[in-house]
């Protein structure tokens, strides 16, 4: 509940950007700290996901529903209204509707009152490439009031992407997750390089080249049966004698491929090596 109660932690500032964990951060947030709250007490982005898949704002009984993960705070307007002991005591009697705790307990508390902050300060495109949301580029543009061409475009803009809830692609859980490649760069030049990460195979990306991997095994099989086939008669020529060996394909180990960017990792098939075995 850290979020709910900056405003005494942070007794000598007048205002705070708060910032998940979950995040990369891609740009200078100077502009953002800097920001206008035209007297807001926060700031905020919409939670396209939350919004309009999850209906959260409806559950709760706002038009437009914030994501928590990046707040812009006026620590003394926060002061000056005892925000944080309205707050805490509001979390302490959270209503069954909420789901997302402190998030819903912004929403409300502030209903009105949250300036919204463009897209590109939370840009949640790991939830919006889930395919639980599946939002395109025309989503995002619809929903934020944006013009991207692309979402290439929205990743480039982006100066904060937030893997809200997306567990499943996050690049310190997962081996190759989404945005790796920038991830990696900012852990190889961070104080915690030299410790050990325990990062999870990505199930769903090896789950979907399952249909990949049994034609290739059945092509596998009716090639090698062919090959020892071949061996099988020129030994017998060879030898004078018929062979009375029985070869039979036990089975065959899949070689993966990876290969990624930014955004994207997938694992590809690469090839297949069989595992022969006979018997008199």
């Amino acid at each position: 509940m850290l979020k709910l109660d900056m405003a005494s932690h942070l007794s000598n500032e007048g205002r705070t950007l708060y910032i998940d964990g979950d995040t990369i951060i891609k740009d200078d947030l100077t502009d953002l700290f800097y920001t206008d709250l035209e007297g807001a007490p926060i700031a905020a982005v919409r939670d396209i996901g939350g919004e309009l898949k999850q209906k959260y704002g409806e559950k709760i009984g706002v038009k437009k529903y914030y994501n928590a993960g990046i707040l812009l705070i006026d620590l003394d307007l926060f002061r000056e209204e005892k925000a944080q002991a309205g707050l805490l005591k509001k979390q302490m009697n959270a209503p069954d509707e909420w789901c997302c705790l402190e998030q819903d307990n912004l929403n409300t508390y502030f209903n009105g009152r949250i300036k919204e902050l463009p897209f590109r300060y939370n840009a949640l495109i790991p939830m919006c490439l889930n395919k639980f949301y599946n939002y395109n580029i025309e989503d995002i543009n619809a929903f934020y009031g944006t013009m991207y061409s692309s979402m290439e475009e929205a990743e480039n803009d982006a100066a904060i992407i937030h893997f809200a809830g997306e567990s499943w692609s996050r690049p310190w859980n997962v081996i190759c997750g989404s945005y790796s490649n920038i991830w990696q760069h900012y852990y190889d030049i961070s104080p915690i390089r030299d410790q050990w990460l325990k990062l999870h195979i990505d199930l769903a990306s090896i789950h979907s080249i399952r249909e990949e991997m049994s034609a290739l095994e059945n092509r596998a099989m009716a090639y090698t049966q062919k090959y020892v086939w071949d061996m099988h008669e020129k030994w017998s020529e060879n030898s004078g004698c018929l062979s009375t060996r029985v070869y039979k394909l036990f089975s065959c180990i899949p070689i993966l491929k990876i290969i990624r960017d930014e955004r994207h990792t997938g694992y590809y098939l690469f090839c297949l090596i069989p595992i022969i075995s006979f018997h008199r």
